[in-house]
């Protein structure tokens, strides 16, 4: 039998009485577990990477106006030598006053050991801060993780540094889904990396698939 969860449907049994008075929606199986840590990379790389082009001058520059402007930009993080991820951007702009990078039109890709692209995403807006490392996407975001069969599509994602936490706005939409036939959407997402934890704090639904 299937027993729905605050709207969100499992194909094998499960015990609805606990799990329905609880505040949260916590989402099981597939996107727990290495899932997230896929999801998550996207935002990760463009917080830990240093878009810093400017030239360095002494004039007071307002908030509002960039310091540095780039276009068809490429970056790429290389470690031991190795490729492991790159992030396109259509425009890059640097603003020194208050250490943000804004980019438009986004696309990145991270490879594994043999170089084969293991995650990959895009989205029409990304805002760095590199004193925090904390960034902000918006727009028409798609994460896709080949490794671990995983997609998710939204409106708008802020990563937090400190708290190693990927989320959405309490009302942005959120769609999570796995190659199995798993699928669950809802609103307010929140994705704490080091708990390999995925959790809504809106209304959610969908179906997860359990295995035998």
């Amino acid at each position: 039998s299937s027993v729905c969860v605050r709207g969100v449907r499992h194909q094998r049994q499960s015990s609805p009485s606990k799990a329905s008075r609880r505040q949260r929606a916590d989402v099981g199986g597939k996107f727990d577990t290495g899932c997230c840590l896929s999801i998550a990379a996207f935002a990760v790389a463009l917080a830990g990477c240093s878009f810093d082009y400017s030239a360095g001058t002494a004039d007071a520059l307002l908030a509002q106006v960039p310091d540095t402007v780039l276009r068809n930009v490429t970056h790429v993080v290389v470690r031991d030598g190795v490729i492991i991820a790159e992030i396109r951007s259509e425009l890059l702009e640097n603003f020194s006053s208050d250490n943000r990078a804004v980019l438009t039109e986004v696309a990145y890709r991270e490879f594994d050991r043999d170089g084969v692209v293991a995650n990959h995403g895009r989205a029409d807006r990304a805002v760095i801060h590199s004193e925090t490392d904390d960034a902000e996407v918006r727009g028409a975001i798609h994460l896709r993780s080949e490794t671990e069969e995983a997609t998710l599509v939204a409106d708008a994602l802020r990563w937090n540094d400190a708290a190693k936490s990927l989320t959405s706005p309490r009302e942005g939409f959120v769609q999570l889904e796995h190659d199995d036939g798993s699928e669950v959407s809802g609103r307010g997402l929140e994705i704490v990396v080091r708990h390999r934890r995925v959790r809504f704090e809106g209304a959610v639904s969908g179906t997860i698939v359990v295995e035998d």
